[in-house]
């Protein structure tokens, strides 16, 4: 295994393995490949390790390894080959068990500098996650799409949706900031309004665009000559809707005109209305049965929002 071969957008599901290799030829850690396997620390529970988790556990653990069953059975033998090189000290608690045992301090600030890189590219990974992605239903069936192009010569071009990821990790973490600087300045406030009104105003901002899951309606409106498109003069429009403004969403079924329906083959669609509290209603078209999919895909993304807010 090598680091060509992984992935960092997926680092929270990298195995040990996986982990202990990235850190032997990323970042030159390889003195602690089997210590982190050993102490089986994979993408999921890496993230979680602090400085002190770094520290001088291998002498512990050799203490232990040195005494008499039954704590001799309680490490594996892999780890045997590396705690058994140390010297121990008996003072240590039984916290320092769980510490990985990286004494260097240059080492232990690389490693947590690795972390720091690792976590980087998977919250941005996770911020560019598509939940869903669409286009809009314009016709029934071919017949009605022939009627309405001109048998293709005026072809009109769909909207196209999608639904993003939410992070609100650096939501919590800056709202938290912001309200512990306006309680800690109550007399700056009381007495300087206009210092306040500033930091109201970043605040506000933070609160409504750092963590952001959206509905994206992209409207596109290129230039054609025929069916042909040309190569300038092109527009589009797109709409980032918040899901925390949404108030509602309401289904209507459409079914095809019965003689496209019985004579070409022509298919209903769903039609998604959305009342914001801000922008009024949006809509969108999509192909029949997927309406109630994606509006319970939507209502929960809403639902996840408010409950972590509520936490």
């Amino acid at each position: 295994m090598t680091t060509e071969t992984l992935d960092v957008a997926t680092f929270r599901a990298w195995k040990p393995q996986q982990f202990a290799t990235y850190m032997r030829d990323t970042h030159n850690l390889g003195a602690y490949y089997e210590a982190i396997i050993g102490n089986d620390i994979g993408g999921d529970t890496a993230p979680q390790l602090t400085e002190n988790d770094l520290k001088v556990g291998k002498i512990y653990a050799c203490a232990l390894w040195q005494m008499e069953s039954p704590f001799r059975g309680q490490f594996a033998a892999n780890q045997a080959t590396l705690f058994s090189s140390h010297t121990c000290a008996p003072s240590l608690t039984t916290t320092t068990s769980q510490e990985l045992g990286i004494n260097s301090i240059g080492d232990r600030k690389r490693f947590i500098a690795a972390l720091d890189e690792l976590k980087k590219g998977s919250r941005k990974a996770d911020r560019e996650k598509i939940l869903w992605q669409d286009t809009e239903v314009l016709f029934f069936s071919c017949y009605d799409r022939n009627c309405a192009t001109c048998c293709g010569c005026c072809p009109v071009d769909p909207s196209e949706y999608k639904l993003t990821n939410h992070q609100y990790v650096p939501y919590q973490t800056y709202r938290s900031m912001c309200m512990h600087v306006m309680n800690s300045l109550p007399i700056i406030v009381a007495i300087l309004p206009l210092v306040a009104t500033p930091v109201s105003l970043v605040c506000m901002f933070v609160f409504f665009f750092l963590a952001i899951n959206s509905l994206v309606i992209k409207t596109v409106m290129p230039s054609r000559c025929g069916p042909l498109r040309c190569c300038f003069g092109h527009e589009y429009h797109v709409d980032n809707i918040d899901l925390t403004y949404i108030t509602s969403g309401d289904i209507k079924g459409e079914a095809a005109p019965c003689f496209q329906e019985c004579c070409c083959c022509g298919n209903g669609r769903d039609r998604v209305n959305l009342m914001t509290s801000s922008e009024g209603g949006k809509y969108l078209v999509l192909k029949k049965g997927e309406g109630e999919r994606v509006n319970r895909l939507i209502l929960n993304q809403i639902e996840e929002a408010q409950k972590i807010e509520r936490d």
